[in-house]
């Protein structure tokens, strides 16, 4: 529901029923001709409810039943903030129910009646906020056919409500359509569409739009559209008189706002805007802050302060439910926020999610914690007039801060775990347990388990990161340049919303460990993607569709990122496809690998096809010569009855035979600034004519502004295809830009292959019947024919005297330089921006519309670099995927109730994919927990702060044998074991004894396991040689493992994996070791890697300890060889600490043999890491080979992984030392691992942050557990 208190005390009113079924009659909320709505508690769900009962005699009246039903169909399936809920709809001795959403606030029709009209901001949310609610409904494909005022409930905090859809039909479902008869009208006079008047039939979301905007009208002028007249002439005028302008009776309505009302009170449904979402993006684009705006208009704005005195308890509005106006002393004072700059406090419609909560959401009780009904406060009882009880106001605000502080705390510790859901792992091991998002109202009650426990069910949070997002960027024009480009491409965009994070990072929600998964988990209005880190990232071939306005960025101008395209596991001809989505792109450089698309014969990178298209500070690079050539940006069709709108603003395109632009549409607007396209055997810009289409409008217009073109081939190809005369308007216009032909090249400067001509060409016109070229301020260098045609279409072009009689605007005759540019003497894709530098040319060039040469600023274009060689290595990084989640059953224990975990849970199986809430303080003995073959995660809460909860084991198990595996290495001996299951243990602090406990904290047997903000400390002391941390193993190879956000620390082995092919990723994390962190075995045939992320490592042994049967050391070193691929980024491997009497640590990062660094077995992909200037070995050579004093060193080590393997390392004096000396193994806490403030790791990470771990939190994560925050030689851990 959405409010926790009601109007009445729990004692109905008197001469109501007592109750209705197990619904208890609070009091009555509305009555109409179909029957009665009441307010109601639900005692099975504790909640109260509107009960809409239809009356007992209407039950056989078969129309009225199918409208009842109509409303609970089309409800149940729309679930939004904006749209009220259904709980459940059934009948009770023959009279038939609904339960809905109880809405505590008021309507807009009240609103209206108490405040004569609402001011332009307020009159904007709300629709705004209605507008969410029809995207939703139209993406089921429901008309809700009756959008008036009193169907737009208003809550307490200002979110808008939708309600009553006893009128709505599904387009999808011919049965619904029989509610009415054909012909007739169905809905309120005063908001009726045109269309909707003659048959309700012909009823679709534009006619929404229609009565939305009539309720727009209403709000912002206080009367209706057409206020005067009887009922035939209301449906008259709706049909035929022209909507009036709302500023003749208030004036001071800005421009913006009426030109989308206007349009959505157009006559014709063609021409109202299509879609929910095209309205959302218009009034998105509203700008109530102008600084033209009168004096009048602000003064409006700042009235948007205060509901007033109509905020009342509300009953569901509906067409036969009426309900009188209370008496004033019922109605109580609330308060609304304005939303800044016009924005909206509601949330976007998800993408077909049906089941999405609102942002808002809290996780339901456990068992344990469940509320007794609400008590309520009768509002019969008020204060005078103007007086205010100061001392019980006081406390009351601190009792609302105290349960909204406790309710703030109890959700963010039960959704800990949930930020980063296990249940996505690399594509070639999924995951089997993916939770999702279930609303409150549609969760079933879970039947108890075999041992009697019920449990609750948990939903998961938003996927998406905070909405709030700076400017878009605008190109920048040179002086005289904006009158030839268009308004639209110097106009931002509304920010596209929510956001998505790609960045690999495990707290909060909407973060990605791949752009791959943020891609798939985009909703229908689109998002911005964010890449953060140095990358390079990797976008498999996929296609968005109805995706609305979608931005993949970095998060500011200070950063770029690398951006790889990959092939899918099918064959596609595009690596990017669009189809009516709008996309920008920014700061990002765009490559392929050497063997992508291997079997694609002609590839296009992005394909735009009905869709919008802005690129800005991007590059694309394209090193293949395809024998079908390669197409950078391809784009087609149109968007909704208007061209499709493309611009490159400082884009570099370069390619062997590529084109950068192919436009295969009768209708584009393509603008070009201050970018340079590259090509050898292909044509920089080629546009196709397709043949007419009745739904695509005609008409082409392309603008290049400051940009440079270059290619051996002709510079611009224009094909007019098999038509002679039905050629789509073309209009060419080039002003500051520079064409050059190389003399290597063909110097053709257009070709125009078999493009009609005219017969009698008149000066001053086109020779070419629909093209157009005008030329302002460009130079072309190295021209020899202007027009290129086919033998059987005439003469071609060669003289300019000839050129200038083919257009009206040719452009000056010292605009064309018959010297060519200097020839390409390397290939295309590694063409650098200065070869077309004109500063050789001194003052002579400078003809721009500024004074300056033409052509782009080359200089200011981003040339790839760091990064390049590194694209075949991104296929092989997993790609972590975030599956959409479903429910998941969770409990809460108390260890004061059930001290042994492990027995619990051995005694009380619980479901699949459970979550455990476990509550409990101090130092805890658990028996030994396993998990076969299910899901299991396991949520660890303090409920003392003194005394934090720390798990130890029990005493020593008995030794078990297996015939497959040591004894150290049996499930028996180890705290926790996964066998073809999967374990999530978040928040939790864990210890191992130094003597005398199990070998190994957690084995997994071909399992998946996630720690997630944990503290591990196993044993570290002198008798730390065997054992570990983590074990796996398994004959399948199945499985993987992630540490996020946590800190290990013990000696032997912190993390052993016995078999590969088990991708392990490390994010956030600290792993300190005294002995080895990573002891991986390597197999002949199988590959396996590791991806670790902004994390601290340290190793008194060694970071890795690399284990295989080599292959011969003559074997050549190929790819095909590596069989363990290590992903490093943002990392600090800092000095090692050895065990007590262990004597000086050897650190390596690297122990192995080394016959598997020459067969090529091991590859080391590492950006933006430092390396502890007290490090003596980068590598240990197992086979006693060290006897070259540089073997091992820095050095060697950066000629065994030259670039780009290695990034922007970090290594000497002055890159990450430490704030203080290490202390011994048994004193180490996170702090000791800290960057001193001189240290250049600092700053060294992607965007100038600091590398490694955020130590200060994994410190904070322990808490008083462990080793004191003050070392004291000789002191023991204080558990």
């Amino acid at each position: 529901m959405s409010s926790d208190h009601s109007v009445t005390s729990g004692t109905p009113e008197p001469g109501l029923p007592q109750s209705f079924g197990r619904f208890r009659i609070l009091r009555l909320l509305g009555r109409g001709g179909m029957g009665m709505v009441y307010l109601a508690n639900d005692p099975k769900k504790d909640r109260q409810v509107a009960l809409k009962v239809l009356a007992s005699d209407k039950a056989n009246n078969e129309t009225l039943l199918r409208r009842f039903r109509s409303e609970a169909l089309a409800t149940r399936e729309l679930k939004h903030e904006n749209i009220v809920g259904v709980f459940e709809a059934g009948s009770i001795d023959g009279q038939f129910y609904i339960a809905l959403e109880y809405v505590d606030g008021t309507d807009v029709a009240r609103l209206i009646q108490s405040h004569d009209r609402l001011p332009v901001r307020r009159s904007l949310n709300i629709t705004r906020q209605v507008a969410f609610a029809l995207s939703v409904a139209h993406r089921r494909n429901i008309v809700h056919r009756d959008i008036k005022p009193s169907n737009l409930l208003i809550r307490a905090d200002g979110v808008v409500k939708l309600t009553d859809m006893g009128l709505a039909r599904s387009l999808d479902d011919p049965g619904a359509a029989g509610i009415t008869r054909a012909g007739t009208t169905v809905g309120t006079v005063d908001y009726i569409s045109p269309e909707q008047a003659r048959d309700s039939k012909s009823a679709d979301v534009r006619s929404d739009i229609y009565s939305l905007g009539c309720t727009w009208y209403h709000m912002l002028t206080g009367q209706a559209l057409f206020p005067d007249g009887s009922l035939t002439q209301k449906l008259r005028q709706h049909a035929a008189t022209p909507a009036p302008d709302p500023r003749r009776i208030v004036d001071n309505i800005p421009e913006d706002v009426v030109a989308v009302l206007l349009q959505m009170l157009d006559k014709s449904p063609e021409r109202r805007f299509q879609t929910p979402d095209e309205l959302l993006a218009a009034i998105g684009a509203i700008n109530l802050d102008r600084p033209e705006l009168s004096a009048g208009v602000i003064a409006a704005l700042a009235d948007d302060g205060t509901m007033g005195e109509d905020a009342l308890d509300v009953h569901l509005g509906d067409t036969d439910f009426s309900t009188s106006r209370p008496s004033r002393h019922q109605l109580r004072r609330t308060t609304e926020k304005p939303s800044p700059s016009g924005s909206s406090s509601s949330p976007l419609p998800t993408r077909s999610d049906p089941t999405a909560p609102s942002t808002g959401s809290v996780p339901p009780p456990s068992p344990r914690s469940r509320r007794g009904p609400r008590q309520t406060v009768d509002d019969s009882i008020s204060h005078k007039a103007g007086e205010v009880d100061w001392s019980k106001l006081r406390l009351v605000v601190f009792t609302l801060m105290s349960i909204g502080l406790l309710a703030l705390l109890g959700y963010n510790f039960v959704n800990l775990g949930q930020s980063v859901d296990v249940s996505g792992t690399p594509t070639s091991v999924p995951f089997t347990n993916s939770t999702a998002i279930a609303p409150e109202n549609e969760r079933p009650t879970p039947p108890p388990n075999a041992s009697g426990i019920v449990y609750d069910t948990l939903p998961s949070p938003l996927l998406t990161g905070h909405p709030a997002l700076p400017p878009p960027y605008l190109p920048s024009l040179r002086r005289g340049e904006k009158r030839h480009t268009f308004e639209w491409a110097t106009t931002p965009r509304p920010t596209p919303r929510p956001a998505l994070y790609v960045s690999g990072r495990h707290e909060g929600r909407g973060h990605f460990h791949s752009l791959d998964n943020a891609v798939s988990h985009l909703e229908d209005a689109g998002g911005w993607i964010q890449l953060e880190g140095p990358g390079p990232f990797s976008l498999t071939a996929t296609t968005l569709v109805d995706c609305g306005h979608v931005r993949i960025s970095t998060p500011n101008k200070n950063t770029r990122a690398v951006v790889v395209l990959l092939p899918g596991t099918k064959p596609a001809s595009s690596a990017l496809q669009l189809h009516n989505t709008h996309l920008e792109l920014e700061r990002i450089d765009f490559t392929l690998p050497a063997s992508g698309f291997p079997n694609q014969r002609r590839l296009t990178l992005f394909s735009a096809d009905s869709s919008d298209l802005r690129l800005t500070d991007c590059s694309i690079t394209q090193h293949r010569a395809r024998e079908g050539g390669t197409v950078a940006i391809s784009i087609s069709g149109s968007v909704k009855g208007r061209a499709c709108r493309v611009v490159l603003d400082k884009v570099l395109s370069r390619g062997r035979n590529t084109t950068s632009i192919e436009i295969d549409s009768r209708s584009v607007d393509l603008a070009v600034f201050n970018s340079l396209l590259v090509s050898d055997t292909a044509s920089p810009l080629r546009l196709r004519t397709p043949k007419p289409s009745t739904s695509q409008p005609n008409g082409r217009r392309i603008r290049l502004l400051s940009s440079t073109l270059c290619s051996q081939a002709p510079l611009l190809t224009l094909d007019s295809g098999d038509m002679d005369t039905d050629i789509a308007s073309t209009r060419l216009r080039l002003v500051n830009t520079l064409m050059a032909s190389p003399a290597d090249g063909d110097g053709v400067l257009l070709d125009l292959g078999h493009w009609p001509q005219r017969a009698d060409n008149q000066p001053g016109t086109s020779r070419f019947i629909g093209l157009e070229w005008h030329q302002h301020a460009s130079l072309t260098f190295g021209v020899r024919r202007f027009i290129l045609l086919a033998p059987d279409s005439g003469l071609s072009v060669d003289s300019y005297s000839e050129w200038q009689s083919c257009w009206s605007g040719p452009g000056e005759k010292g605009e064309f330089v018959a010297t060519p540019w200097r020839p390409l003497k390397v290939a295309a894709h590694t063409v650098s921006p200065s070869y077309f530098s004109t500063r050789r040319f001194g003052t002579e060039l400078q003809i721009g519309t500024d004074g300056s040469p033409p052509g782009c600023q080359v200089f200011g274009l981003h040339q790839p670099g760091a990064g390049r060689g590194r694209e075949a290595a991104v296929a092989q990084r997993p790609r972590w995927p975030h599956p959409r989640p479903t429910p998941r059953p969770v409990l809460s224990l108390k260890l004061s109730d059930h001290p042994d975990l492990g027995r619990f849970l051995a005694d009380n199986p619980p479901p699949p994919n459970a979550v455990i809430v476990v509550e409990g303080a101090g130092r805890t003995v658990t028996s030994p927990i396993a998990v076969d073959s299910g899901g299991l995660r396991l949520v660890f809460k303090d409920t003392i702060k003194e005394q934090p909860l720390v798990l130890v084991p029990d005493s020593q198990p008995p030794a078990t044998t297996s015939p497959t595996l040591p004894p150290n290495d049996a499930p028996g001996q180890s705290m926790f074991s996964v066998k073809r299951g999967t374990l999530e243990l978040v928040g939790g602090r864990f210890q191992l004894p130094e003597q005398g406990g199990p070998a190994w904290f957690l084995h997994v047997d071909d399992g998946e396991f996630a720690i997630h903000n944990c503290s591990l400390l196993g044993p570290r002391g002198a008798a730390s040689g065997g054992g570990g941390l983590i074990n796996i193993t398994g004959p399948k190879g199945k499985g993987s493992g992630r540490i996020l956000g946590s800190y290990l620390a013990g000696g032997g082995s912190l993390v052993r994996t016995q078999h590969p092919n088990r991708p392990l990723l490390v994010t956030d994390s600290l792993l300190f070791s005294t002995g080895k962190v990573f002891d991986l075995d390597l197999s002949p045939t199988l590959r396996s890697c590791i991806d670790i992320r902004r994390s601290t490592l340290s190793g008194g042994d060694s970071i890795f300890h690399i284990r295989t049967t080599e292959p011969e050391a003559s074997q050549s070193r190929s790819s095909d060889h590596c069989r363990l691929d290590l992903f490093i980024d943002e990392t600090a491997f800092t000095a090692g600490i050895a065990a007590a009497n262990a004597g000086e640590p050897q650190a390596a990062i690297i122990s192995c043999r080394g016959r598997t660094l020459d067969a090529g077995c091991l590859r080391w992909w590492g950006a933006h890491n430092g390396f502890s200037p007290t490090r003596r070995h980068y590598l240990v050579d197992r086979d006693d080979r060290m006897t070259n004093q540089q073997w091992g060193t820095a050095r060697h080590f950066a000629s065994v992984f030259p670039s780009p393997h290695r990034i922007r390392p970090l290594e000497g004096p002055s890159g990450i030392p430490l704030t203080t000396p290490l202390p011994e193994a048994t004193q180490v806490r996170p702090t000791h691992f800290r960057i001193a403030a001189k240290g250049l790791g600092l700053k060294w990470g992607s965007g100038g942050r600091p590398i490694g771990a955020d130590l200060d939190k994994l410190d904070s994560q322990l808490g008083a557990v462990g080793p004191p925050r003050t070392p004291q030689t000789g002191t023991r851990p204080a558990f």
